[in-house]
């Protein structure tokens, strides 16, 4: 049974402003290569870099997190139908952090507040 402190804590929504810096290919240890998405968030209280790791397949296809995650901006405006990884850097808006538990693991997945809007052009 989970402490319900702990609960409280996991619901808590801090929102913050964000730009997306940078990415990279890396390989784990297990040979697995990562599309690695690096985001400055910011907020009134403080500011940090957080990543953002989606596996990716033999064919350099992305897992369905990744689309999931391209979907999130969609809500706020029209996104054209293929986009590069290089066109997501300097992206901006505001967000908030969802706590997720994956096999035994903690994981902070971004949610998307707002956006504003430069991938179409």
């Amino acid at each position: 049974m989970q402490n319900n402190n702990f609960n409280q804590l996991t619901s808590l929504k801090v929102e913050y402003a964000f730009q997306i810096d940078r990415y990279e290919v890396i390989t784990a240890r297990t040979s697995q290569r990562f599309l690695k998405l690096v985001f400055k968030v910011w907020n009134e209280n403080e500011d940090f870099e957080i990543d953002q790791l989606y596996m990716l397949y033999d064919d350099n296809s992305a897992h369905s997190s990744f689309y999931d995650f391209i979907s999130q901006f969609r809500q706020f405006g029209e996104v054209k139908d293929e986009i590069l990884v290089q066109d997501l850097i300097g992206e901006r808006g505001t967000c908030y952090f969802k706590t997720n538990f994956s096999n035994g693991r903690v994981y902070q997945k971004i949610v998307l507040t707002s956006w504003e809007g430069n991938i179409n052009e």
